[in-house]
């Protein structure tokens, strides 16, 4: 499967979001403000939503950190929750931030991956296509990095770390993986790693090709590995590791989000190459390690990706 939400990844899931049901529903009645869209273009199958706290329709709906999707009366609405960023102010002009947000780096990390999370929604992840390269390279080596230097891995163990991370990454753009699948994103990786094609080949080929969640990417890793000093790796301790690769609002729940929510992943690798706040950020660190070329190549095309969606 594809993870459409936030909320449908092993991380997700164990957030309460019923909760959230009746009031968003009741604030639709109601009607939200009038900067409801903000810039964003309103399709005709999503209609993306900001909650930013401006009325009383939105007074009783509980805070919550991730989009949400909800279908209500064959409507389908994407709400993302903006109210810690939002001034309290009367003069708003929505293409102008510095008149209603006052935590510029976090806003616009929620308003990228709410816009990835449309046009996830709306056209399937071919919508990342143009940045799967920049993206799966940063994915697998910072992955690889934090959990070989947590272990003292050898430089091969690494290099199979990264390419099973890679795979994983790719693997999240597709409901079932294949044979012929497999076959395609090993040519996929081959390029993008200085790892020959039959290594590439026969790390991939001692794992579960259909791996999609935390639970089966720790399991792949120490396949691929086979070592005794990684044997207690799981999801969880995956999670105590990576999750310091990052260190925005609600920084480890997001990172385990990303693991497996593309919109999530991508919306914290474009704040961390785009925005000085998360420079000393592991994930920074790695993306500013692989070429210049490539990161400015990504920022380009995320940025058109993003401006399709914006009036």
């Amino acid at each position: 499967m594809i993870y459409e939400s936030a909320y449908d990844t092993t991380v997700g899931s164990l957030i309460d979001t019923r909760k959230l049901v009746d009031p968003l529903k009741k604030a639709i009645t109601m009607g939200f403000s009038q900067y409801k869209h903000l810039d964003l273009i309103v399709g005709s199958s999503v209609e993306p939503i900001f909650i930013m706290g401006l009325n009383t329709a939105e007074e009783k709906i509980p805070a919550f950190n991730h989009p949400f999707i909800l279908e209500d009366n064959d409507n389908t609405y994407l709400f993302t929750d903006i109210r810690p960023y939002v001034k309290k102010t009367s003069h708003i002009d929505v293409k102008d931030t510095s008149t209603y947000i006052k935590v510029g780096s976090e806003f616009e990390y929620q308003k990228v991956r709410a816009i990835l999370n449309l046009g996830l929604l709306e056209t399937g992840p071919k919508v990342f296509d143009r940045v799967t390269k920049f993206s799966m390279m940063v994915f697998g080596a910072w992955i690889a990095g934090s959990i070989a230097t947590t272990y003292g891995l050898t430089p091969e163990e690494r290099m199979k770390v990264n390419l099973v991370s890679m795979y994983h990454y790719l693997a999240l753009h597709t409901d079932k993986v294949d044979n012929h699948t497999r076959t395609k994103f090993i040519g996929i990786i081959t390029t993008a790693s200085p790892a020959p094609l039959r290594f590439v080949s026969e790390t991939i080929d001692g794992i579960n090709i259909d791996s999609k969640d935390i639970m089966e990417f720790a399991e792949n890793i120490k396949q691929a590995v086979d070592n005794a000093k990684i044997k207690d790796l799981n999801s969880g301790v995956l999670l105590s590791i990576l999750g310091k690769g990052w260190y925005g609002t609600n920084a480890v729940e997001s990172v385990g989000i990303a693991l497996e929510h593309l919109p999530t992943w991508h919306g914290i690798l474009y704040v961390v190459t785009t925005t000085r706040n998360y420079k000393y950020s592991m994930i920074s660190k790695t993306a500013d390690m692989l070429t210049k070329v490539n990161k400015k190549d990504y920022i380009r095309m995320m940025n058109n990706i993003l401006d399709e969606y914006v009036d």
